[in-house]
């Protein structure tokens, strides 16, 4: 299978860089890797003069990345022997900045602790300015004009070209629907498994429309990005047909992450990655959102606790009949012998040989595990719980290779992320904009009155257009249901049986005690939820209303917290600006509140005057 990653940008080059990590370390752990090829790698990773990575090629780093695989995972991650990692970067970017001794490589920054993966496959596009500049530009070393190779397909024949046996690309991957349809092609040509794409929002329609053709029914595309609205923008512009769209995985991250160079970040703060798989009616009717079985669920727990607090790893693996990850499976009496001793590292709270301090901080950190897995904030979704037909393989490998990145990754029902997505949208729309304006960090907007009366304005129009739509969606789908139920009228006739008064009765008697159940089973199944059906709850009136978490009081503490938290830092947005990029996200998180507004006859001043704000600072400093 091969993984495909458009924007490598600052999240782009970290899980880019996790993802290969990952790969490497299952190939190794499936082959151990040659003393040639150790040696290799050795080097590449000393291409840091100040010590290089210390903890990406070792063999305990390669056992440890893939012991903590969950259980529930492993048995679902595609073949690693086949599996790759291609980058798609602009010709000028990668011609122009980016070092040649690292020219396949990602370098990530961690608490002082360089980290170098290479081996990545390399896509080059370019647009119609880099071909000018590669016609004007000339190499300061040899004077003379660089060499550029743009990667563009030479034609339809060279993309209908078909061949019997498979041909791997630079890594040694090959692409998966292309074994699944028995027809090869060229890796430039070859279908896309899975696209993982970063960039900017307002970038990515741009970026993608070269890789069209390549993009197939079966294919899995995963945003990764800050504002909303893409995904529309996607599905209107590019898929319009339902049947031949790709499966789609939208995703989320806290994680913080800036850009030291291309190709080079610095992992400054460690967060979450949330992802939910979007409704889809290959699905069939019980979705693709399955809970995991108790047994395996609890298992999962327990790998966790124990890796939490002692550092254990999940059980060995033994190897047994089969291909790829198929040849392991965990012993019985491993098993066995790994949750009891879970089960006592985390009732001991204690580990021998600490002083009094250590203990009481393992108490704490087993106390919070112990709570978070007696009663964690979602049910583990089971990757086998996708279908295991043609057309969803790739989404199955998608996300279980997501879950075993170590980046705190968590599978999510879709409501749930919904939720996720318009909360962090709030925080977006509110600091985004006013740091950008006023050049500053975020923690300046912190206790700055002229800021706080900014940002309340804010989180209210967002909670009134959200109030609007769940309002609009009630009433359309009451007009549809009094539709119904006069054309049902009408068959009937007016002379009602004694068994429907029977139940008429019943049904005003107890209607006080099934107003909740009734109100529930109104509402469409999850696999066809909209996105008002996602933002509703059933109060205690038995009565359908917004969300609490989307509140304009809740909105805005969240704000409050995320500033908080990230008192030290640049948005994105401002970078943006100081950067002069030409454009920002701002049309996908403020612009989208203020079109949701219009859509549903809300007035949205405060969202309105800051896209045109933020509008005319771009163009200012940019000149356009």
């Amino acid at each position: 299978m091969r993984f495909h990653l458009l924007g490598v940008g600052s999240i782009g080059s970290l899980v880019g860089f996790h993802l290969k990590r990952s790969i490497r370390a299952q190939r190794a752990h499936l082959q151990p890797l040659s003393r040639a090829q150790a040696r290799k790698n050795l080097l590449l990773s000393n291409l840091d003069p100040n010590g290089g990575d210390s903890d990406g090629n070792s063999a305990a780093a390669n056992r440890a990345l893939v012991s903590h695989i969950p259980p529930h995972v492993s048995p679902f991650l595609p073949n690693p022997t086949d599996t790759s990692v291609t980058l798609h970067v602009r010709q000028r970017l990668f011609a122009k900045q980016i070092d040649r001794r690292a020219h396949n490589s990602i370098l990530v920054d961690r608490a002082g602790v360089r980290g170098v993966e290479s081996g990545f496959v390399v896509e080059r596009s370019s647009a119609a300015s880099d071909v000018v500049s590669s016609l004007v530009r000339t190499d300061d070393r040899h004077r003379r004009p660089a060499q550029f190779q743009i990667s563009r397909a030479s034609g339809p024949s060279a993309a209908s070209t078909t061949y019997d046996a498979p041909i791997p690309d630079g890594d040694g991957g090959v692409s998966l629907i292309s074994s699944i349809e028995g027809r090869y092609h060229d890796p430039l040509h070859s279908p896309i498994d899975c696209l993982v794409i970063t960039t900017k929002c307002d970038a990515t329609l741009a970026a993608l429309r070269p890789l069209l053709p390549r993009i197939h029914p079966w294919s899995t595309v995963v945003l990764i990005q800050n504002g909303m609205g893409v995904m529309d923008t996607l599905l209107d512009r590019c898929f319009p047909d339902p049947e031949t769209r790709p499966n789609f995985v939208l995703a989320t991250t806290t994680h913080g992450v800036w850009k030291k160079a291309p190709l080079n970040v610095v992992h400054a703060g460690i967060g979450e990655l949330h992802f939910s798989v979007v409704p889809s009616p290959r699905g069939g009717a019980q979705g693709l959102e399955m809970e995991l079985e108790a047994e395996m669920a609890q298992r999962s727990i327990a790998a966790a606790a124990a890796a939490a607090t002692e550092g254990q790893d999940l059980p060995p693996l033994r190897k047994t009949a089969g291909t790829g990850w198929d040849k392991f499976a965990a012993a019985a009496e491993e098993e066995a012998r790994s949750e009891q001793a879970s089960s006592s590292a985390v009732a001991s709270r204690g580990i021998p040989g600490q002083t009094a301090a250590d203990t009481t901080t393992a108490t704490a950190t087993a106390s919070t595990t112990d709570s978070t897995a007696a009663a964690p904030l979602q049910p583990l979704l089971d990757v086998g719980g996708i279908p295991d037909v043609a057309s969803l393989r790739t989404l199955r490998h998608t996300v279980s290779s997501l879950l075993a990145l170590p980046l705190n990754v968590q599978w999510i029902p879709v409501r749930e992320y919904q939720l996720k997505a318009l909360r962090k949208l709030a925080i977006n729309a509110c600091i985004n904009p006013l740091t950008a304006l006023a050049d500053c960090k975020n923690g300046d907007l912190y206790a700055n009155e002229s800021a706080m009366d900014a940002m309340w304005s804010v989180c209210v129009e967002i909670s009134a257009v959200l109030e609007a739509q769940v309002r609009d969606h009630l009433a359309r789908h009451q007009r549809r249901r009094g539709s119904r139920g006069g054309k049902n009228r009408k068959r009937s006739g007016s002379s009602g049986s004694a068994a429907t008064k029977a139940a008429t009765s019943t049904t005003a008697v107890q209607g006080e005690e099934r107003g909740q159940v009734a109100v529930k089973s109104r509402l469409p199944p999850a696999s066809s939820l909209s996105t008002a059906d996602l933002l509703m709850r059933i109060g205690e009136d038995g009565r359908p209303a917004l969300d609490p978490s989307l509140t304009a009081r809740s909105l805005y503490n969240d704000v409050q917290r995320a500033i908080r938290t990230t008192a030290n830092n640049w948005s994105s947005m401002h970078a943006d600006v100081k950067a002069r990029r030409g454009s920002t996200e701002i049309d996908y998180i403020n612009g989208y509140v203020s079109a949701l507004g219009r859509g549903y006859g809300v007035e949205t001043p405060a969202n309105d005057l800051l896209t045109n704000l933020v509008k005319l600072k771009t163009v200012k400093l940019t000149g356009s």
